[in-house]
């Protein structure tokens, strides 16, 4: 699924690719264990009504995870 998905996307965007309804609670936990693991990036946290944003990182990239 991470290949597919555009630079930066939300929650919405990766359950859009599945291509079947999964469990929102085991699709946020995948997100966030490739959080964890350095494979993505918290680009804008979500507020509110508007969604987190999510950034792949790329191999070797150094930088901060909010």
């Amino acid at each position: 699924m991470l290949p597919r998905l555009p630079e930066t996307f939300t929650f919405s965007d990766a359950w859009g690719l599945l291509g079947y309804t999964p469990n929102r609670c085991s699709l946020y936990r995948a997100l966030q264990k490739l959080r964890i693991r350095g494979d993505l990036a918290v680009e804008f946290p979500g507020s509110g009504t508007r969604p987190a944003q999510y950034r792949k990182v790329e191999a070797g990239e150094a930088g901060s995870d909010s």
